[in-house]
């Protein structure tokens, strides 16, 4: 697809939007999802431009957000979904874009670290929230560096057997 083209499919999805927002269809909390909409066509229009998938799906994870949130689907605080959508968005790009094509910046694999990490602490944080684990686990909760010091000892068992460091990665 050419890129003169770019401009007539922006009209095109600003007047189907506009349509849908006047004649009652869709509420104005749409239009983040619309504008991730036109940045992922943008991005297959313009030979997977990676400039226009990432806030495709960036804008995409914050639009589903609001419309979910104003939705009241969500319980409680929605903080935790928030991050568990924004790294969804960075785990679509390594998979629509960089495990496909092996491109990117810095290696093959880079959304996967944003990605995982904003998504795992969405998961923590939604736990955390909703199962009331500090409450069951105040008892113990002094106690948690022992797990420090087992981890630590079983290094030091394992470097004692000449296994060690090249394994632990501390040299």
């Amino acid at each position: 697809m050419k890129r003169q083209n770019l401009l007539g499919f922006i009209l095109v999805g600003l007047g189907i939007y506009f349509l849908l927002l006047n004649t009652g269809v869709l509420g104005g909390d749409f239009f983040l999802l619309f504008l991730a909409a036109a940045f992922i066509v943008a991005y297959f229009a313009l030979g997977r431009n990676l400039g226009m998938l990432i806030p495709g799906t960036v804008i995409g994870a914050i639009g589903t957000f609001s419309v979910v949130e104003d939705a009241d689907i969500i319980p409680g605080d929605g903080g935790p979904l928030f991050l568990l959508f924004l790294g969804i968005a960075f785990l679509l790009v390594w998979l629509i874009h960089t495990l496909p094509y092996g491109e990117g910046w810095g290696g093959k694999n880079w959304p996967l670290f944003p990605g995982g990490i904003l998504a795992l602490l969405g998961v923590a944080f939604y736990i955390e929230d909703n199962l009331s684990l500090r409450e069951r686990l105040t008892p113990v909760a002094p106690y948690w560096p022992l797990i420090l010091i087992a981890v630590g000892i079983w290094v030091l068992w394992q470097n004692s057997r000449g296994r060690g460091s090249a394994k632990s990665g501390l040299e």
